[in-house]
């Protein structure tokens, strides 16, 4: 696992930044047209309603991608692996 320190740097490079800002768009996309009975689909769906609208910051959203998934600061990382780590943090962000 990279440090925090390389979390940090991922976090502020350009690149990265919209390659997570544009895997947080597709999921808010995907979440909020899946089925009501997923379970946690209410906050799952609030918290990509607040994406879309520009009500959530994405800014702590980026962040935690990069350290959950220890992306590198340049144009290396797979959006396979960006979207992966999207995926798995969706529901502790939207509190479900």
């Amino acid at each position: 696992m990279a440090g925090l320190a390389d979390a940090y740097s991922a976090a502020t490079h350009p690149y990265v930044q919209a390659q997570v800002t544009a895997a947080i768009y597709a999921a808010a996309a995907n979440v909020y047209g899946e089925a009501g009975t997923v379970s946690g689909h209410a906050s799952r769906a609030a918290l990509a309603r607040n994406v879309t609208t520009g009500a959530q910051s994405l800014i702590p959203l980026v962040y935690s991608v990069c350290a959950f998934a220890s992306l590198a600061s340049d144009t290396t990382n797979s959006d396979t692996t960006v979207n992966n780590a999207v995926a798995a943090l969706w529901n502790m962000w939207a509190g479900a």
